[in-house]
């Protein structure tokens, strides 16, 4: 396939209309001189605006025979903008891969505004497809064009600048060339957009006196022949660029040799020390059980902040063994007399929270309802007690990798702590009633909210232990979600302290993506229902989202939605562009489900709801509709239910 392009693309390119520029002279003339360009080394160059931009970008690619891609990172660290502590940035994590992530938020910059009109927005992805859209994203490998949608920064403070994302409807393929194409955009004004002198020089065969500029001009015609094969005027393009993508394993493989360690070592469960056992606790939990249970752990200090231990050909290393938190609720209706044991649930809580938010009353009572006994523990990393060192990661970002790698011991406790309890706990006499064990150790699921739904997307892909789950209000891509989430502000504002300059702070959090996606679900998302990964199984998962979330925003879910594979159930308030539709009611699979809760809209760009408060990111699991749903589900021949009359609206 790559073959034929390629013969392809050189014919098209033998078509080029006569009037650009040649590189060389006809014969009999004198070829010109080459033009005087001024570049700085360490930077991309294309873009005069800003060092790094455009991102991601093939200049930042060195061959590497060594890889799965044939290429690595090479960030050079002078050409990243530092914390006004002047605090150098640590290159190394992100020169070891093998690309460009394939979740990538492609970034670049303008020097005024530009007028939007005519970008394609989430809400419309055709548009982006359509012949003379004005961004154009090209996978060179298929010679097919990618859905996208494309936005200015909503937030950015100085009108003389402006900061254009260009966001894939889904994940990327890995391992695939990218072309990114603009052209035809106008300034606010009127006036039309123009190239630098540098890319100009690249598009219309003007020779330059640099080195660095020359050195990338033979994969800037691959890529103008790719995109006039694909019907875009090399002459119109004000802005365009390449990158290539990652492989898979590059992102994932830390996450699947600890799992496998992990669940080698665990075994049944390791040990488990009952702490508090409260008997009789409250009107629908009749036990209420803390205490730790002991898991394999690989981080070189159980403490924030801290890193993966690796060995010296750099795998993750086990170091010891180490007692966690864990929390169970019983509910009445399993201690009655004569009860059935009932289900497991393991409970994946929301972002920086707690083990104890399984003791939300609404969790409690469906608890009693439909017979789970609760299991939680807390999210290393992502926990309450992790919110600062989070913090401090913000000031300076050489420290961003131990959030990362920190978290990757949380993914794996998460996947460990109901194997725990169906272990060693069921053989406690606390998980006893009257001499029956309370629950059914072939029967455990999974139920993840907000963060606990995005990184419980994660645990899923990895889990041995668990075949359903239910993720409520989860979505993908950090990068996408924090500038459109409540939840980020008092992050922003440290951070903002110390990379006072929003276009560095946009440009890090894109570059973030390095380090996301090893844990988070963009990674794990394509291996969820189809082509698990070493070790794995395909699952089966209910995903349920809140139409106007202010916290986990709703692009971020559809994109997930598409990444996955998700059907959805119609008929629904918000139908997602690409998704296929569930055929039949009640269905045996895997689907997606929106409500609406009587919400107002969210903001349509990258910045955040207001602060009055919004209830729709609680509405799914809290609504009888999407409790009835999820108890449908559970089971070891559950079927997703349309749980209303229409679209699901409890209000």
């Amino acid at each position: 396939m790559k073959t034929a392009m390629r013969m392809l693309a050189v014919m098209v390119w033998m078509a080029v209309p006569l009037g650009i520029i040649p590189l060389g002279a006809c014969d009999g003339e004198e070829e010109p001189d080459p033009i005087h360009v001024a570049i700085d080394a360490e930077c991309d160059n294309i873009n005069p605006d800003y060092c790094m931009l455009p991102w991601p970008s093939s200049r930042y690619l060195v061959e590497d025979a060594g890889t799965a891609t044939g290429w690595r990172l090479d960030y050079d660290p002078e050409a990243f903008e530092l914390n006004n502590r002047s605090d150098p940035f640590d290159v190394g994590p992100y020169n070891i891969q093998d690309g460009f992530p394939p979740s990538a938020q492609i970034i670049t910059l303008f020097s005024a505004p530009v007028s939007d009109t005519e970008l394609p927005h989430h809400w419309d992805m055709d548009a982006s497809l359509a012949d003379g859209c004005p961004t154009v994203l090209l996978d060179m490998t298929t010679g097919e064009r990618v859905a996208h949608f494309a936005e200015f920064d909503a937030q950015f403070e100085y009108p003389a600048e402006i900061m254009m994302y260009i966001r894939p409807a889904q994940r990327l393929q890995e391992d695939h060339r990218y072309a990114v194409a603009i052209r035809d955009l106008q300034y606010d004004d009127g006036g039309a957009v123009e190239a630098s002198e540098i890319f100009a020089a690249l598009r219309d065969g003007i020779v330059t006196d640099s080195d660095l500029v020359e050195g990338r001009r033979d994969g800037f015609e691959e890529m103008f022949t790719a995109l006039e094969a694909d019907g875009v005027d090399r002459a119109s393009l004000i802005q365009a660029w390449d990158f290539h993508t990652s492989s898979g394993e590059v992102l994932w493989r830390d996450l699947v040799a600890l799992r496998d360690d992990a669940v080698e070592r665990f075994g049944d469960g390791i040990a488990i020390d009952i702490e508090y056992d409260d008997v009789d606790y409250n009107e629908h939990i009749y036990r209420r059980i803390e205490g730790t249970f002991t898991a394999p752990t690989y981080l070189d200090d159980p403490d924030p902040p801290s890193l993966l231990a690796r060995d010296a050909d750099g795998n993750p290393q086990y170091q010891q063994d180490w007692d966690y938190p864990f929390l169970a609720l019983i509910p009445r209706s399993l201690a009655e007399p004569g009860a059935e044991p009932g289900r497991v649930l393991a409970f994946g809580h929301g972002f920086f929270g707690t083990m104890t938010e399984a003791e939300s009353g609404y969790l409690e009572a469906f608890a009693d309802e439909h017979g789970f006994v609760l299991v939680a523990t807390n999210w290393v990393g992502m926990s309450t007690t992790d919110s600062g060192y989070a913090a401090s990661a913000l000031v300076d970002l050489s420290e961003f990798p131990t959030i990362v790698e920190r978290t990757m011991q949380g993914i794996i406790n998460q996947i460990l702590v109901p194997q725990a309890l169906t272990g060693v706990g069921s053989h406690m006499e606390e998980f006893h009633v009257d001499d029956q064990l309370v629950f059914d150790p072939d029967e455990v699921y999974f139920l993840g909210i907000s963060q606990g739904a995005i990184m419980g997307t994660t645990v899923m892909a990895l889990t041995p232990y668990v075949e359903r789950g239910v993720l409520n209000v989860g979505a993908a891509i950090y990068p996408v979600l924090q500038s459109r989430s409540t939840n980020f502000g008092p992050f922003e504002l440290i951070f903002s302290a110390y990379y006072e300059e929003r276009i560095d702070r946009e440009f890090y959090w894109s570059l973030m993506g390095h380090q996301w996606d090893r844990i988070e679900p963009i990674t794990f998302l394509p291996h969820l229902l189809a082509d698990p990964l070493p070790g794995s199984e395909t699952k089966k998962i209910l995903y349920q989202v809140a139409l106007n979330d202010d916290q986990v925003c709703n692009v971020g879910s559809d994109i997930a939605i598409r990444t996955a594979g998700f059907e959805q159930m119609l008929p629904s308030s918000h139908e997602v562009w690409g998704a296929p539709v569930a055929s039949e009611d009640p269905h045996d699979g895997s689907v997606a489900q929106y409500w609406t809760c009587g919400e107002d809209d969210v903001p349509v760009g990258n910045i955040p709801a207001d602060d009055e408060a919004n209830d729709a990111h609680q509405c799914p699991r809290r609504a009888a509709s999407g409790q009835a749903q999820i108890d449908a589900f559970l089971h070891p021949d559950g079927v997703v239910i349309h749980p209303c009359d229409g679209a699901c609206d409890p209000d």
